[in-house]
Parts: structure tokens; sequence; C-alpha cells
């Protein structure tokens, strides 16, 4: 429990991105005494560093040493930060108090929180719940995973704010509380360069673990992991599905349509060939962001205009043109195999693919099937290709090596015929070139209108 004022306590602060930036207000404009720790300084965090009272922020770059952490009180910390990093030690060492972004803002919102997490689908899943409630009159707030620092947005939350959050697996780390309503849109395996597998799951399932049985739990009943969190947890379970008529939740029919099942009640929201994001995975996306608008009250009409009027979001199976009948796709979120496989199967046409970036040690062999069936050429590309291609060995497919991700896109460029498209899924992090995978995202946009001004080529 952290207390109830910092004021006039000493904390650190590890990491100044956007978590860190947030808590820097916050704590600031509640009188504590911050000392900030990063590894290195730049001008965007000087610049930053400027508008506040030196006296009452201290700055360190590097390592941590005793003589800066003495009178630490409490320790926040950044999500992009592992809790057993080398600068973390002494913090341990000293038993100071360690929280985050995440935690205290649990503990601070004075309104029931929806927090929405998985391994793929969190991001849409929450642009499409703020999607509905555009067109409700609900009052609301949306942060989170989405780039949004929570603890800013606190001065305009009443009890009666919805307050949508996109939940990391790292940001559920320090949490000992959860959301009002939890949502666990699936599991599969990620970031295992950084945790065992049974690790993963238990950070998944802490979006559950401290609800209670006046509170709501929104579950993939097509996810065999998300299913087993389900059985453990004290919340009312209200699962969807893409697969079984439910007697409490949200499902697709045998009609095509997405029917909401909450109160008792069945409704009909809209038909899947309504929704203007493509794949069976955004009708799953949609199916949740239904459950959990049906536990807020939203009405029906305000939920079908919220999710038909919804186009995705960027770096997301991203139609970026169409040119010559070819499409260029950017699917730049794709940091696993399993969502690649996804994005395979989203797309009709012939596949030139675009696959490669950071290993997170994840296995790559589960994609021959479908790059058998749905793709022309693989281009692989960046510090992975050895990798992939040994994973690779009984695919009946054209591949291209190339060293990183612009001459991947050219490559492809020549590559691509009339009919078919080119799509960028690359099921690895982008760590080796690219600060994230939207930086990735947007060079290849970049590279690709290049190589279209280049041959003369307007996009559409």
């Amino acid at each position: 429990m952290l207390p109830k004022t910092f004021n006039n306590k000493t904390v650190a602060i590890f990491g100044l991105g956007i978590e860190g930036i947030d808590l820097l207000n916050y704590l600031y404009n509640e009188g504590a005494n911050i000392k900030l720790y990063d590894q290195k300084s730049n001008d965007n965090i000087q610049s930053i560093l400027d508008q506040f009272n030196k006296k009452q922020v201290e700055v360190y770059f590097g390592n941590v040493t005793e003589s800066s952490i003495k009178d630490v009180q409490y320790a926040f910390v950044s999500q992009g930060i592992p809790l057993n990093s080398q600068q973390l030690e002494l913090i341990y060492k000293n038993n100071i108090p360690v929280a985050s972004m995440t935690s205290l803002f649990f503990e601070r919102c004075t309104a029931p929180i929806i927090g929405i997490t998985g391994t793929s689908g969190k991001t849409t899943t929450t642009a499409l719940v703020r999607s509905m409630l555009e067109q409700s009159n609900f009052d609301y707030v949306v942060g989170g995973n989405i780039g949004i620092g929570m603890l800013g947005l606190i001065k305009d939350i009443t009890h009666d704010t919805k307050v949508i959050m996109e939940l990391s697996h790292t940001q559920l780390q320090l949490v000992t509380s959860s959301p009002y309503i939890g949502c666990l849109t699936n599991v599969t395996p990620n970031h295992l360069d950084q945790f065992s597998w049974d690790e993963y799951i238990a950070l998944k399932e802490k979006i559950t673990t401290n609800q209670n049985n006046k509170e709501f739990f929104v579950v993939n009943f097509d996810d065999s992991i998300s299913m087993q969190i389900a059985e453990k947890s004290k919340a009312k379970l209200v699962y969807f599905s893409m697969n079984q008529e439910l007697e409490f939740g949200a499902y697709l029919n045998n009609e095509g349509f997405l029917i909401s099942k909450i109160d008792g009640n069945e409704r009909k929201i809209i038909h899947k060939d309504e929704l203007k994001i493509r794949g069976n995975h955004n009708i799953s996306n949609a199916l949740a962001a239904i459950a959990i608008s049906g536990i807020l009250g939203i009405d029906s009409e305000d939920s079908k205009s919220g999710i038909a009027s919804f186009k995705g979001v960027e770096h997301r199976l991203e139609s970026i043109c169409k040119i010559n009948d070819i499409e260029y796709i950017n699917d730049s979120i794709a940091t696993t195999p399993d969502r690649t496989m996804t994005g395979i199967e989203s797309i009709n046409n012939p596949i030139v693919l675009l696959l490669g970036g950071q290993d997170k040690n994840l296995n790559f062999k589960k994609l021959e099937q479908v790059i058998n069936q749905k793709c022309r050429v693989v281009i692989i590309f960046g510090a992975s290709r050895k990798k992939i291609l040994q994973e690779l060995s009984n695919i009946s497919v054209k591949i291209i090596q190339k060293t990183n991700l612009k001459d991947a896109t050219i490559e492809a460029s020549n590559e691509v015929r009339s009919g078919e498209s080119i799509l960028l899924s690359p099921g690895c992090a982008s760590f080796d070139e690219f600060k994230n995978f939207a930086e990735r995202g947007e060079k290849f946009k970049e590279y690709i209108n290049e190589f279209l001004d280049r041959k003369g080529l307007s996009n559409e």
C-alpha cells in the first residue's frame, strides 16, 4: 500500500519514457522530492527537466550508487525496465518499496477501471471500446499501454467516468489489485527472451488475480490458456467466442452476426461483413469489445456505430496503398510467429511476405503450413534471418535473404506481381534496427513510397 500523499517524501523514478514523465509530473505536483535515473542523457530529457525546480528534482545518468539512493523512500519503475535490472540491485538491497505508474494509478483512481490485456488484440479492443464510448453519452478516459500516461488523467476522472486502460504484461508486474472489468483477449507465446512461458502466463493472469465476485472478467472462450486462467478467477465470467453460442457474453452466430447477450436478452449488434477491419482475429476483438460495452451499459446502436466506423489501428494490417492491383500492407505490430500467422490468414491474395527482425526465442516452424498455402515468396531479413531460414526448412515457396528491412522492401517490390499483396508481418521484435514496432512500420511505409516515386507510380 502506497502513502496517501508523497508530499516531502523522497522517491526514485527509473526510466524517463512516457511512464517516467507521467510519474514525474504527478509526484512533483504532489510535493515529492524526486530522484530520476536513466541510462543516458539526451536533448529531449534535458528539455523536459528544464521545466522543474532543480531543488526538488535531481537527475542521475548511468549506474546507480549507494550515495545516489540515500534517503530514497519509494522507487517507481517504468515498464520498459526489467525488474531484475542491475539498476535496481541497490533498491532491493536497501529494502526500498518498488511500485509503478500502473500500481499507483490503481490505488488513486476513484472510478472503476476497465483493464484490457492479452498477447494480441488488446490495442484494437481498447480502441473499439473507445469508439463505442465516443458514440455514447458516457464520460470516459483512455490510456495505458497505448502511449498515454494515466496519472495525468486523474484530475479529469469522477466516480462516473469510464476508465479504459490497455495493460501490457510488464504493466501488470507490480499491481496489487485488479480492474473492475478485466479483459483477456488471448495468451500465446511471447517475450520468451525475457520470461519463461509459465512466468508470462502468470503475468497475464494478474488481470484477474485480485478480482472479487462483484467484478467482471471478460475471457476468450476460444483460447485454451485464457480459459485455464478463467477457472481460477473469482469474478463473474463473461465469455466471447467466434465458435460457440453463449448463454452469457458475446458471440458470432451462424448467420454472421455479432451477438451481445449480457442481460439475458439477445441483441444483434452488427454483421461481420460490415466491419472495416479485416481478419477473423478482428471479429474476435470486436466481440471482446461488445462484451465490455454490454457490461458498461452502452446502447446497442452506439455499439454498432462505434464498430462500423472503426477503421483499425496503425501498423495492424494497415493497408498503405493499392497500385496496379498490388496491395501494400503494414502489420509491423506482428512481433511473434502467432501474430504473423494471423496476418497471413487475413489476406486473400497471394502474398510476398517480409519476415524478420530481432528474435524473441520463439519458434517459426509453425508458419510452414500457412506460408506454403498462402505465400508465393518469403523475404527474410534482420538479425534473426539465419534462425528463421533453419526453422523454415520445409517450405516450398521461394525464399530470399536480405540484411535489413529497406533492402527487403525493395526486393519485395521488385518480386511482387499484379493481384498479389506485399505483407510486412515480421514475427520478430524490431530492436535490431528500430526503437520499436511503430518506427519500423513508419520506415516500411517510407521505403514503399520511395520505391513507388522512383517508378513514377502514385498512391491511389
